[in-house]
């Protein structure tokens, strides 16, 4: 059995081998278990990513409806194949650019104090780019959800300013945010897949292929506390926000958990061979 394994209560391999998803088994079959796979390709011709294709727009893009996700959005390009393309090393140059004395990132409008009435103008119409106010610290969620676009590229996840996030995106593990959007250390365990909200999951995966390891406390402490909450089942649940609230027993709800418990044993396998 490999080491990661090992390292976990129950083996997570039966029911993530036993789901009826192609996609998934795909995945585990090449990541967790090191199969000769073939091509990706063919999972394209699936319902839900047909479902996708047809949203894309004449020029290539997809519609999207916030430009301070930039980094998350990044991330999916750059696994789609565009990371040596030029406007990606130009959105890489603008997130350097917006970082915070601190070097992590936050939201520029959450580091001024404005009314209500200005922060719905600068966030619902048009209007100048507001600059941050760099003496505030940064954010742990919007620094988690940058940081993915430099963990998935082949040369920015090698960078200094990649090490230093990672590190202070650790140093804030299970803990409140620094500002009142999705404050509440509960978000750390509230998981989704794919990726979007800043959680101890998608950023323990950066954190990985950025390089940091095992040994490291935080990391080794976020290890043990996944470990501990796996379930009798070997899957881990969506969400750990409410411990006593029932899951939800929907098909939707059943396959988050199936990928969620798939994107725990990459980082396992990652980190711990």
């Amino acid at each position: 059995m490999d080491n990661w394994r090992k390292q976990l209560n129950f083996d997570p391999l039966p029911p993530l081998l036993a789901s009826e998803s192609k996609a998934l088994q795909y995945s585990v079959r090449r990541d967790l278990l090191g199969e000769q796979v073939g091509s990706p390709h063919g999972l394209w011709q699936l319902p839900k990513a047909q479902r996708i294709l047809k949203k894309q727009l004449a020029d290539g893009a997809w519609p999207q409806y916030a430009t301070y996700y930039t980094g998350a959005i990044m991330a999916l390009l750059i696994q789609a194949g565009y990371a040596d393309d030029p406007r990606i090393e130009k959105a890489f140059q603008w997130l350097l650019a917006m970082r915070q004395d601190d070097q992590g990132w936050t939201i520029p409008l959450l580091t001024h104090k404005l009314d209500r009435a200005t922060q719905y103008r600068l966030a619902s119409a048009y209007a100048e780019p507001l600059q941050p106010d760099r003496s505030k610290p940064f954010s742990h969620n919007w620094t988690g959800m940058v940081l993915r676009a430099f963990a998935v590229h082949p040369s920015y996840r090698h960078s200094k300013a990649a090490r230093v996030a990672a590190h202070l995106l650790k140093s804030r593990f299970f803990q409140p945010d620094s500002y009142t959007s999705y404050q509440a250390a509960s978000y750390w365990v509230r998981f989704d897949y794919p990726y979007w909200w800043n959680n101890l999951v998608a950023a323990l995966d950066s954190l990985s292929l950025i390089g940091l390891s095992s040994d490291d406390e935080q990391i080794k402490q976020a290890l043990k506390w996944l470990a501990d909450h796996q379930e009798a089942s070997g899957l881990w649940k969506v969400s750990y926000a409410r411990p006593h609230e029932r899951e939800k027993e929907t098909a939707k709800a059943r396959e988050t958990k199936l990928w969620v418990s798939l994107a725990i044993c990459r980082v396992f396998k990652r980190l711990l061979g």
